[in-house]
């Protein structure tokens, strides 16, 4: 058989089941899985019959108010020694970050949203990087009351960095 002739016959014959064999190798390697995905799409859109009765999970529910019953319990603080353990655990704080404490003005009680609350502010000097691990772990005590600003400020000249914290808390009494 010479390679400079083309036997056209022979090539019209084998187009059809190449062709053929094409088809079918492209179905099973990519059109397949998008038949079957649509197939299973069509099933649930029938079966939906509308998503607006489907109800939730009671032990999912309760999962829910549990941890956000475990999360106001964080900032549920005692109204009577409140201050003095903030107290404490600033100057333990304060202590242990080599910062000292400047103000500790009185409680205010207030109203947010018909629900009271109490606002304590706490003021310290020291190195920056110090105040910003307070601030951190302060954050993180519990029955401290909930971070709701801070405020670092510098003056010009002065090597000391001067930190705010206004601490909200909520009294045990009202969230039962």
């Amino acid at each position: 058989m010479k390679l400079k002739m083309l036997d056209y016959k022979l090539l019209l014959k084998l187009v059809l089941p190449l062709m053929a064999l094409l088809v079918v190798a492209s179905y099973y390697l990519a059109f397949q899985k998008t038949v079957m995905v649509y197939q299973n799409y069509a099933l649930l859109k029938a079966q939906d019959g509308g998503s607006e009765s489907l109800s939730v999970s009671p032990m999912y529910t309760m999962a829910r108010i549990k941890q956000v019953d475990e999360l106001y319990d964080r900032f549920k603080v005692d109204t009577l020694s409140w201050k003095n353990s903030l107290w404490n655990h600033g100057a333990g704080l304060s202590q242990k970050y080599g910062v000292s404490i400047n103000a500790f003005p009185p409680v205010k009680a207030m109203i947010l949203q018909d629900l009271p609350c109490f606002q304590q502010r706490i003021g310290f000097d020291g190195d920056f990087v110090n105040l910003l691990k307070l601030t951190k772990e302060l954050s993180l005590l519990k029955y401290t009351g909930m971070i709701a600003g801070v405020k670092y400020a510098k003056k010009n000249r002065d090597a000391q960095v001067s930190l705010t914290v206004d601490l909200l808390a909520l009294p045990k009494q009202t969230l039962k």
